[in-house]
């Protein structure tokens, strides 16, 4: 965040010379300030430190003892609005930025960092007029051009939701860089907006998207990186208990972590926590909007040689993994039902004989949050999906733990094809997207990849399956029957239960 500082950009700064007008044009103390407030970051450079919290703190020391004595220098402005954010006083960051650019109109750097924090604050609408404003000044910054384009797409899309395509664009590509001249690594962090129930720790189900999508790009960024790690901080609105809401703030960074860890498979080892209750607000105001914004987890990206430090100062917490707590097997409950003699539902059974015309339908229920594939292979041996399918129910596949799901969906039912021969109706589930089965689907034509897909699912079957409930189905004649229904679950990653019939 905060684009680059311009004491960053001064290297070293003399007390001779080789300044800019506006410092140079500062009194001897408050130049003497600023100096030591950028020299102190060169200090930790060479001990190989980032510059977090005590060195923070004392750079805002000198900073501000320079902007105090000299408040007409847009780069000591600047500068202090810059350690203001990376210390998360975005009130007072915002200021300083804006004091800046009312001193010098014509620097970027200030636009650039505003642009930056109201893009952390899901502010787009200020987010895109500052990218622009700073943009058109410097139109050579290439990351400040894609975080504007960012901001640019959620604006148009009404606020749309982070993805992990988004996700992956902050936090993930190379190692963290090298610490600039300052001491201070270039701020890796996303704010997330993930709700939760009301005074709870608990995630709220319509957050539960935006925690896979989280989830997806940092597994995918840790499996990138030996040196990669995350900082899970939580944040709420001003409202209610000082103390309760540091609490709540704590406990909610805690959930999303171990969320992360055992839903996504992710060392716990990688991850710390902290929570800042209502201290850290990044909209100011007391409208719903701005509590709204307030009440939000940051994702911060640090070296995992740094979380020993870390906690060492209190300046977050180490998540500690859970090792007596075996993962609970991926369960669903699922069938698939045709008419009987009389037109009623029955739960298909392996081996059974359909005829052309008759109608089937698909129900599932998953006991966790997963990924699932319905797949159907037909006489000649070609695979469709019947889950996820847009004509029928939904394009996505990704479904929330305990809601039923009906294929095709309401008191619809599929109908047999004249096609005869012998066919299969697979179920899949998955803690993962699965881009081996999507593929194969994919190459369903080629008989070779029937096969793989065939193979594919063998490896992964069931560990029990158990038929001990009912389900009411929904006749063609807008009539109701209670059916039975199998459960099958299995340990690990993803859990495959298949059912075949002839097809006369």
């Amino acid at each position: 965040m905060g684009a680059k500082s311009f004491c960053c950009l001064l290297g070293l700064v003399s007390l001779l010379g080789n300044v800019p007008f506006s410092i140079a044009a500062c009194s001897n103390e408050a130049t003497e300030y600023y100096t030591k407030g950028v020299k102190l970051g060169e200090t930790y450079v060479k001990l190989g430190k980032p510059c977090q919290n005590a060195c923070l703190q004392e750079k805002l020391y000198f900073f501000r003892r320079a902007v105090e004595l000299c408040p007409g220098s847009a780069e000591m402005q600047n500068d202090l609005a810059d350690v203001y954010e990376r210390l998360g006083q975005y009130p007072e960051a915002i200021g300083h930025y804006q004091q800046a650019i009312k001193l010098e109109p014509d620097l970027p750097v200030p636009y650039l960092s505003l642009g930056d924090l109201y893009l952390n604050a899901s502010d787009y609408k200020n987010a895109v007029e500052y990218f622009d404003k700073g943009l058109r000044l410097d139109p050579e910054d290439r990351l400040k051009k894609k975080a504007a384009r960012d901001a640019a797409f959620r604006l148009s899309q009404g606020n749309a939701k982070l993805d992990q395509q988004s996700i992956s664009g902050v936090l993930g590509g190379g190692e963290l860089s090298v610490m600039d001249p300052a001491g201070v690594r270039p701020d890796r962090k996303i704010a997330v907006p993930i709700n939760f129930k009301t005074g709870s720790d608990q995630i709220a189900p319509e957050s539960a998207a935006t925690v896979r999508e989280l989830g997806t790009a940092l597994k995918e960024i840790l499996a990138n990186s030996n040196s990669a790690a995350f900082v899970i901080e939580g944040h709420t609105d001003s409202r209610g208990d000082d103390l309760a809401n540091l609490k709540l703030s704590q406990l909610r960074a805690k959930r999303i972590a171990e969320t992360l860890a055992q839903d996504f498979q992710l060392p716990a080892d990688r991850f710390a926590v902290k929570g800042f209750g209502e201290t850290r607000p990044v909209s100011p105001g007391s409208t719903e909007q701005d509590h709204a914004r307030n009440r939000r987890v940051e994702i911060v990206r640090v070296d995992v040689s740094d979380l020993p430090k870390l906690a060492s100062t209190g300046a977050a917490e180490p998540l500690k993994a859970n090792h007596n707590a075996a993962p609970s097997p991926l369960t669903l409950e699922a069938a698939v039902y045709v008419e009987d003699a009389q037109s009623r539902p029955k739960k298909l059974e392996a081996g059974e004989t359909l005829k052309s015309g008759d109608g089937y339908r698909v129900y599932f229920l998953p006991k966790q949050d997963a990924y699932v594939y319905v797949v159907q292979k037909d006489a000649t041996g070609k695979l469709f999906y019947l889950f996820p399918n847009a004509e029928w129910t939904s394009k996505d596949n990704f479904v929330h733990a305990n809601t039923p799901y009906w294929l095709p969906a309401k008191d619809r039912w599929f109908e047999l094809d004249k096609t005869q021969g012998h066919e299969t109706i697979h179920i899949i589930a998955s803690s993962e997207r699965r881009s081996d089965i999507e593929d194969l689907v994919s190459r369903a034509d080629a008989g070779k990849a029937s096969d793989e897909f065939t193979s594919t699912l063998k490896l992964m079957g069931v560990k029990g399956v158990r038929a001990d409930r009912n389900v009411d189905v929904d006749t063609r004649d807008q009539k109701t029957v209670a059916a039975p229904l199998d459960q099958f679950s299995k340990e690990g990653e993803g859990v495959a239960y298949s059912v075949g019939f002839k097809h006369q």
